[in-house]
């Protein structure tokens, strides 16, 4: 079962994950006391949304890694994926190698870029930092789903993270289905979900379909059709 720093997912309870999207300093201090205080198992920094607004630095990262009480994510999902700040392979590689060594639990990376980030997969070995491979569509679930699996399952990364735009509920049942097959044929943790509103059901029954994490909105909704952290905290509370 999926596991990032003490937080570990069950047969019965996914690992309740939320994010960071501040795009200002004073914002980033009020997210983080709210994070601690919340129900999340692990927190994710969606550096993307400071970085639209100021540059983020090594003095910054640590300061976040050392407030923050729960495991970390360290994600810069980029625009092409949904995100709010556009690629740049050196800052990215930059700003990784720092969170590794600023002890962030985990790193998700994006497909697209794996193979430009070898030295990252390199040192997040050696410190011992979970790599969570990632492919997000904002607009669709693809036609070609399932090559974006096996894409994934067959790069070096430790969990595979796949979101897709649900624009009606074929779509999230096919993501849930060949989630489920992968699931039950692969050694690797998975983390799926359909995105929109059509998809929030894939948020809550998603570990039935081999997905161990999910996300809920701690201020904003990090992915469209995110449901409130709070609700979904109750909702595996009494399920």
């Amino acid at each position: 079962m999926l596991k990032i720093g003490n937080a570990q997912a069950t047969a019965k309870r996914p690992i309740i994950a939320t994010s960071i999207t501040a795009q200002n300093v004073t914002e980033l201090l009020a997210q983080m006391k709210l994070a601690n205080a919340s129900a999340a198992d692990v927190i994710e920094w969606r550096i993307d949304y400071l970085l639209a607004k100021q540059p983020v630095d090594s003095a910054l990262i640590r300061q976040v890694r050392q407030t923050v009480i729960k495991p970390m994510i360290f994600t810069w999902r980029t625009a092409t994926e949904g995100g709010l700040f556009g690629f740049n392979a050196k800052m990215y590689r930059k700003l990784y190698l720092l969170a590794i060594k600023a002890g962030f639990e985990a790193i998700d990376i994006e497909a697209a870029w794996l193979f430009e980030m070898t030295p990252l997969l390199t040192a997040a070995r050696q410190h011992r930092v979970v790599v969570i491979g990632s492919y997000h569509h904002p607009k669709r679930t693809p036609n070609d789903l399932r090559a974006h699996f096996d894409k994934l399952f067959s790069a070096p990364v430790d969990v595979v993270k796949v979101a897709t735009f649900a624009n009606d509920a074929a779509d999230v049942d096919r993501l849930q289905t060949v989630s489920a097959d992968y699931a039950a044929h692969q050694v690797k943790p998975l983390i799926t979900m359909a995105m929109g509103s059509v998809g929030q059901r894939s948020r809550l029954e998603g570990l039935r379909y081999g997905s161990e994490l999910t996300f809920g909105a701690l201020v904003n909704a990090s992915a469209p059709g995110q449901l409130a952290l709070a609700d979904l905290a109750k909702h595996f509370s009494t399920h």
